[in-house]
């Protein structure tokens, strides 16, 4: 179970894994921003049941349970010494624990892979970061570098908190790191709230069903552990430029 420390800050699901040779933790994955309890399920390619995982949000904790479409598969879910939270299902023919599905398991999963201002991209075959819209490597050959979490990226043109500064839209993408929720409103007011506040570097407006007043979200300062091509929700990262208003899926 994860709590909240910060108030009115987003408690995403986290997993520790402990350093060698150290008391100290590393924060070693990050699951999207989640406004509302939900569901995720899996068809098993190995029997013809589903699985289901949810994670389930009641006040400032966090719980995830699991369960199967059918009663006689035997599941169970631990957590492996790297880290990594595993769901087994046993196999009696092989009278053995067969891994249906661990976390992280892809290089985007973990933690903060690239620089602030910057995401990673699951299907990168080389270079799997590449900086937001309206940023830029500071240094150009950290652009080509692979491993690029000690890279970093720079905003083209500076904020000025004035009539200039706007959104672009990203879609599909992992929220970032560190958000704050300002409260159910419209997304208008979401908008303003934090071209308001010259701190503000991106929202997102969470709206849980048609009709009905959304969560906003507000980011201040650097965009931390970003992935694209997520299922997740929109993004509204802020630029200093005339020209904006743009729908981005990067």
């Amino acid at each position: 179970m994860v709590r909240s420390m910060v108030p009115n800050m987003v408690p995403p699901f986290i997993l520790l894994a402990a350093i060698k040779f150290s008391k100290e933790c590393n924060l070693l994955c990050r699951s999207d921003v989640y406004s509302n309890s939900v569901s995720y399920a899996k068809l098993s390619k190995l029997r013809p049941f589903a699985y289901y995982l949810t994670i389930n949000l009641k006040g400032d904790d966090i719980y995830v349970t699991y369960s199967a479409s059918e009663n006689s598969a035997i599941l169970r879910v631990t957590l492996v010494p790297d880290g990594r939270i595993e769901l087994l299902l046993w196999q009696e023919i092989n009278n053995d624990w067969l891994s249906l599905w661990q976390w992280p398991s892809t290089y985007c999963d973990f933690y903060a892979q690239c620089s602030p201002f910057s995401s990673c991209d699951p299907k990168g075959s080389q270079e799997h970061c590449k900086c937001l819209p309206g940023f830029q490597p500071k240094v150009q050959q950290e652009g080509d570098m692979r491993n690029w979490t000690g890279g970093t990226c720079v905003r083209q043109k500076a904020l000025r908190c004035d009539k200039d500064d706007g959104f672009v839209k990203l879609v599909n993408i992992k929220l970032p790191d560190h958000s704050y929720i300002l409260g159910n409103m419209s997304a208008h007011d979401c908008e303003s709230r934090c071209l308001r506040n010259c701190s503000c570097t991106a929202y997102a407006y969470l709206n849980t069903s048609e009709g009905t007043s959304g969560k906003c979200l507000n980011w201040y300062g650097d965009l931390m552990d970003l992935v694209q091509d997520f299922v997740g929700s929109d993004l509204y990262i802020r630029l200093h430029d005339r020209d904006l208003g743009m729908i981005i899926s990067i």
